[in-house]
């Protein structure tokens, strides 16, 4: 098992629902609200394999903004296997990053 804690950062009108949402997940084994508006944290609990499409799934939720990795915890993994899997490459969902455009933004060019 792998353990990771999560920041998720909802819209305005979501937080209230992505609250509850996260409360009832079965990987969920905490989730607290932070105090600073449309931020919660979760402790999220699962199988080292699965942890990546755990965090890509709870990043579709309706109205998550964005989902934070603050830490991640695989010692399960590391003493049983004396290794920690690393998962096969994903794509990226909102295409190539910016170092990858023609001008590249980071030099000056403009478009």
């Amino acid at each position: 098992m792998a353990i990771a804690g999560i920041t998720i950062q909802t819209s305005p009108e979501a937080y209230e629902t992505v609250r509850e949402r996260l409360r009832g997940c079965p990987a969920v084994i905490e989730a607290r609200e932070t105090g600073t508006p449309c931020i919660l944290a979760a402790v999220l609990e699962s199988d080292a394999a699965r942890m990546e499409d755990d965090l890509g799934a709870l990043s579709g939720w309706d109205g998550v903004v964005n989902v934070g990795l603050v830490s991640v915890h695989y010692e399960d993994e590391l003493e049983a296997k004396g290794t920690i899997s690393c998962p096969a490459h994903k794509p990226r969902k909102n295409e190539t990053a910016c170092f990858g455009e023609a001008p590249n933004p980071l030099t000056g060019g403009g478009r």
